[in-house]
């Protein structure tokens, strides 16, 4: 792994975790559907959105219930954030 130069753009938290919803997208529709198990690969992905969107202090099951909406809705992580909090 390397370290970002002060030329290089660093992600932020939104972006990376825009990334790991997109990645759940891929695994839940793979070919090899073993990867789409939540004991998997899959689960692995979610379990680290739900920590990531843990460091932004959402609670683990508001963090459960955007990303199902996310998956669910086919809308970013975003909408579905705001969706969760507004009902």
């Amino acid at each position: 792994m390397t370290t970002a130069t002060a030329t290089q753009a660093r992600p932020t938290t939104g972006a990376l975790g825009e990334q790991l919803l997109t990645l759940m997208r891929a695994l839940d529709s793979a070919e090899d559907q073993t990867l789409a198990r939540w004991d998997g690969a899959y689960g692995d992905a979610q379990e680290a959105l739900i920590k990531l969107l843990g460091t932004q202090r959402w609670p683990r099951g508001m963090a459960m219930e955007a990303i199902n909406y996310a998956m669910t809705q086919g809308v970013t992580l975003r909408e579905a954030m705001y969706a969760n909090q507004t009902g």
